[in-house]
C-alpha cells in the first residue's frame, strides 16, 4: 500500500468539501420548449410553470404548447453533483401531436454549478429511450448531451454526439427504441453546466413517451477494454501460481 494514499486522502476530502461549499445551494435548472412557428417557452426551477416546489425538479402536467398536448414533463438535476457524479435527467416526457400533419418539437434541459472530484477522470455520457404510439415512418427522437466548463446554461462546449431513434410504422402497438449510450472524456476543475437537447418529430396524432439522461461520472469501460483487463488479470493470476 502506498503511504502517500493515506497522506493525500484527507487533503482530497478537504478539497472536495471546499468546492461543494463554494457552490450556491439554489440550483438554476431551466427547461426550454421550442417548435417551428411558435415562440420558445422557458420554465425555471421553482418559478411560474413549475408545479413541483422541490429544488432540482421541474414538473409540468396537462398543458398545451404549440401543436402539442403534454400529459407530463419531468426534469431533474442533482447539482452540484455527488460522489456518483453529475446527473441531468428527463425522467418522463409524454406528449402528443394534436394536428393533422407532422410537427417538430425541441425540449432542452440545462443546469449549472456542477463540480467534479479533483484527480478523478470523468466522462460525459448520454442515454436515450423512447416509445411512440400511432407513429409513421419518419417519426423520430434524438438526444444530444453537452457539458460546458464556462458554467453557462445551455452551454454547448463539449458534446457526446447525436443519438437518433428512428420509429417504424405502428398504428396499433407502441414501438420502442433505445439508442446506444455515448460517452466522451470530460474533466474540469471549475464549476460547469450540463445540458440535454431533445428533438422530436411526430406525425398526426402520434404520441411519444421519452426518457433521456446526461451524466458526468466515471467512464464505463468499453467491451474491448474489459476483455483486455480480464486477460491481464488472468495473466497475473497465472504468473502468481507459477511463482
Amino acid at each position: 500500500m502506498n503511504f502517500n494514499s493515506y497522506v493525500n486522502a484527507p487533503l482530497l476530502l478537504a478539497a472536495i468539501a471546499t468546492l461543494y461549499a463554494a457552490i450556491p445551494a439554489q440550483a438554476s435548472m431551466v427547461m426550454t420548449l421550442g417548435s417551428t412557428g411558435y415562440a420558445s417557452t422557458v420554465v425555471l426551477d421553482n418559478a411560474s410553470g413549475d408545479t413541483q416546489p422541490t429544488v432540482g425538479v421541474i414538473t409540468n402536467a396537462n398543458f398545451l404548447y404549440g401543436d402539442f398536448n403534454f400529459i407530463i414533463t419531468i426534469g431533474t438535476s442533482n447539482s452540484p453533483g455527488s460522489a456518483n457524479g453529475s446527473i441531468l435527467q428527463v425522467t418522463s416526457i409524454d406528449v402528443r401531436n394534436t394536428t393533422s400533419s407532422p410537427r417538430n418539437l425541441t425540449i432542452s434541459l440545462s443546469d449549472n454549478n456542477f463540480i467534479d472530484f479533483p484527480g478523478i477522470q470523468f466522462a460525459l455520457a448520454s442515454s436515450l429511450a423512447a416509445t411512440i404510439t400511432n407513429g409513421t415512418a419518419g417519426d423520430n427522437v434524438t438526444l444530444q448531451s453537452y457539458a460546458d466548463p464556462s458554467n453557462i446554461l445551455n452551454g454547448h462546449a463539449v458534446t457526446t454526439g447525436l443519438q437518433t431513434g428512428a420509429i417504424a410504422t405502428s398504428s396499433i402497438f407502441p414501438v420502442s427504441v433505445g439508442a446506444a449510450d455515448l460517452q466522451i472524456p470530460f474533466n474540469t476543475t471549475a464549476p460547469y453546466s450540463i445540458s440535454s437537447d431533445i428533438s422530436i418529430t411526430l406525425s398526426a396524432g402520434a404520441q411519444a413517451n421519452i426518457s433521456a439522461t446526461t451524466t458526468v461520472s466515471d467512464p464505463v469501460p468499453e467491451p474491448a477494454s474489459l476483455a483486455l483487463l480480464g486477460m491481464g488479470t488472468l495473466g497475473l493470476i497465472t504468473r502468481r501460481r507459477h511463482a
